[in-house]
């Protein structure tokens, strides 16, 4: 059996390869600020992930975001979100609900884990917010989605600092690098790293620890 490899094919695995050693995939910060800075690290923090249905021309959902995973991605969190702190002394729990047009309040009161009569702990509310999809002429797909994390005190009056990241994830001939394990991990390592910056976590040299994977996507963080 004879395989011919063409030009188009042989260009389709150099972009990427590319794409995955160069950085051009994974979660990059894009902003972020501190509003009020708490008097000492904060050690426990409840997360939720606001699920947007984002969609494309027509007012229809994109077949590329089903294909990197999106649709998973608050499944994804609730087993990546508790591993992920917990490796990095941070206790946790974590929620999702969909948004319809839910401003900061009607995001906490959605979730009413997020105060207790003994605690209450900062709630991070994570969301992708929107994005872009570009295809070039290889059939190459690169999928940018802009997230905005934000972080309010436990009585939910004040926002404690706010941070925006982009996710840039790839579909090509030769597979994707979308939401995967791998990807879920790095994004919120890079979540960390930067509250840490912040000096709103403290963390060992402003660097958090994740899972090691095998196999899967290698996305790379900045």
């Amino acid at each position: 059996m004879r395989i011919r490899i063409t030009k188009s094919f042989a260009t389709a695995c150099l972009v990427f390869i590319v794409a995955l050693l160069s950085g051009c995939v994974g979660t990059n910060t894009l902003y972020s600020n501190v509003f009020i800075k708490p008097s000492q690290p904060i050690t426990e923090i409840k997360v939720l992930y606001l699920e947007n249905k984002m969609v494309g021309k027509g007012n229809t959902p994109s077949s590329d975001l089903a294909t990197i995973g999106y649709n998973d991605l608050p499944e994804l969190l609730k087993e990546r979100v508790p591993l992920v702190f917990g490796m990095n002394n941070l206790r946790t729990s974590y929620a999702t609900v969909e948004k319809r047009n839910f401003g900061q309040q009607e995001a906490i009161e959605a979730a009413k884990w997020t105060t207790s009569v003994n605690s209450k702990p900062p709630l991070l509310v994570i969301q992708v917010v929107n994005g872009t999809i570009a295809t070039a002429n290889n059939g190459n797909t690169t999928i940018q989605l802009n997230m905005h994390a934000n972080l309010f005190e436990g009585s939910a009056n004040a926002r404690l600092w706010t941070g925006q990241f982009r996710n840039t994830l790839y579909i090509s001939l030769l597979g994707r690098i979308g939401f995967d394990n791998a990807f879920a991990d790095s994004m919120l390592k890079t979540i960390l790293e930067q509250m840490a910056k912040d000096g709103i976590i403290k963390l060992p040299d402003n660097k958090a620890v994740i899972p090691l994977q095998e196999g899967g996507n290698t996305p790379q963080d900045t």
